[in-house]
């Protein structure tokens, strides 16, 4: 077995060899669905529509995120709420120097809409909702995790399905590429290595305007090849799609930049292939 400190030391050297498939899920007619599956679809709703009994600060992260309870009928689940929204016009520092910088839940929800899009299938289920008074993204809480920082933290820690994993990385590095997010770490990956569970959270500092892909997967996204899904999906993605998803959401410059990124993931693509 692969132990996750070697995968830790593999990751930071640049060195996966990136084989997409297994993960992906199963490709769905191209009708209003825009790729979300009946189970995506009835978490919205109860996400959207469930009663809120409960609400409690996380007590971490930067956001000031809150935890909901929410329940209708038998049915109970947890999500988090995040109603940030911040931009800055001109150079600002946070944690980095940045040009026009802008932290906003509506990058949660674009960027579960764009997952879904893209056959990738691994953003928990995200809705825009009104809480006490202020509009946010309310996600589906993971539960029974830990983040993947943690998991490499423990040096016993093995990694029972190692192709798995390394499939869901490179799935979420062609998000990351897509969303250009600058934002990712393994704190902010959740796993559960006994169910093979891994949700990349944490988008709202994505949506940059760059064509490029972002410092964070430079270097990530050479060498592998993705399934005939995502692969299709990713063609398939237009200017006018992209608008009716994710025009509430973002900015038209910002819906012309996934198309700009994409393209170069998909120039890149198939000049590995030649």
């Amino acid at each position: 077995m692969t132990t996750l400190r070697h995968l830790e030391s593999m990751a930071l050297a640049g060195l996966l060899a990136l084989v997409l498939g297994a993960a992906a899920p199963a490709v769905l007619a191209a009708d209003e669905t825009y790729g979300r599956s009946t189970a995506d679809l009835a978490m919205e709703d109860f996400l959207l529509h469930a009663e809120i009994v409960g609400i409690e600060d996380v007590g971490e992260g930067i956001t000031e995120p809150k935890r909901l309870t929410l329940k209708r009928g038998g049915e109970e689940h947890r999500a988090i709420f995040k109603d940030i929204d911040v931009e800055i016009d001109g150079p600002t520092r946070v944690d980095r120097w940045e040009q026009n910088f802008s932290d906003k839940y509506t990058y949660e929800v674009a960027a579960y809409r764009l997952d879904r899009l893209a056959g990738i299938g691994l953003v928990p289920v995200t809705v825009e909702r009104e809480v006490e008074g202020e509009t946010g993204s309310v996600q589906l809480w993971i539960e029974d995790v830990i983040t993947l920082e943690k998991a490499v933290s423990n040096p016993h820690a093995e990694v029972e399905n190692y192709d798995l994993l390394v499939e869901r990385l490179g799935l979420m590095y062609v998000l990351d590429v897509l969303i250009y997010n600058v934002d990712r770490n393994f704190g902010n990956v959740l796993v559960n290595l006994d169910r093979d569970v891994f949700h990349p959270i944490d988008h709202s500092r994505a949506f940059r305007l760059s064509p490029k892909p972002p410092p964070s997967v430079q270097g990530k996204t050479e060498g592998f090849h993705l399934s005939a899904d995502v692969d299709r999906r990713l063609r398939a993605l237009d200017l006018e799609t992209l608008r009716g998803q994710m025009g509430d959401l973002l900015e038209e410059k910002q819906v012309r930049a996934i198309i700009k990124r994409r393209d170069r993931l998909v120039k890149l693509l198939d000049k590995q292939a030649a």
